[in-house]
């Protein structure tokens, strides 16, 4: 079983900026983890993405959007067995896509 990939504005929250963050959603075993990128959108800009034609100002952020989620699923792909903790620590430290946190996953030593 694999686990799967996507990007969703996370709308629980708003930030002050009256935009919304968005997180790849990493689903294995019917267990959710997110992961905040750099990217804020409001509700209209992230249904604008979605459109054959978008503004400049859209453009690279949507194509950076599917470029984190593709290299997301080659990463998800390489992990044999996958886990968690080891998909944060070879794909999610240090990039610079990802707003960086703690891990809440304790490694294995």
């Amino acid at each position: 079983m694999s686990a799967t990939i996507s990007i969703i504005p996370d709308t629980r929250r708003m930030k002050k900026s009256d935009k919304y963050p968005v997180k790849l959603r990493v689903t294995f075993q019917r267990v959710p983890e997110y992961y905040q990128t750099i990217f804020d959108l409001t509700k209209e800009e992230w249904e604008k993405l979605s459109a054959s034609r978008i503004s400049n100002e859209l453009q690279p952020i949507r194509d950076k959007l599917k470029e984190i989620e593709r290299s997301a699923e080659n990463a998800v792909k390489d992990l044999a067995p996958f886990a968690f903790a080891d998909f944060e620590k070879d794909f999610i430290n240090g990039n610079t896509n990802f707003r960086q946190r703690n891990s809440k996953l304790k490694l294995p030593f």
